[in-house]
């Protein structure tokens, strides 16, 4: 029998961090979101999973807008292009 290979990505800390800063960023952003549409609603009630379910669209909308620009750049925050591994 065939022994399949264990494939473990390496993730270096910088990318661990810079997956931490987008976590953080669109949880701040989906808060955001709840906050527009309960704003919009007219409702005064705490956020809870229902209005954070309607309000992923509307966040995932207001996060790629915002890091569109970034979007199709191949180059590192250093200006060095990124390699395929």
């Amino acid at each position: 029998m065939a022994s399949q290979s264990q494939f473990e990505p390496r993730i270096l800390l910088a990318g661990m961090q810079e997956l931490d800063r987008l976590a953080h960023y669109f949880r701040r952003t989906l808060r955001d979101a709840a906050v527009q549409l309960l704003q919009e609603a007219g409702d005064s009630a705490a956020i809870g999973p229902e209005i954070v379910l309607e309000a992923v669209p509307l966040a995932c909308r207001n996060l790629l807008s915002d890091l569109s620009p970034n979007c199709g750049n191949e180059r590192g925050l250093d200006g060095s292009s990124q390699e395929a591994a």
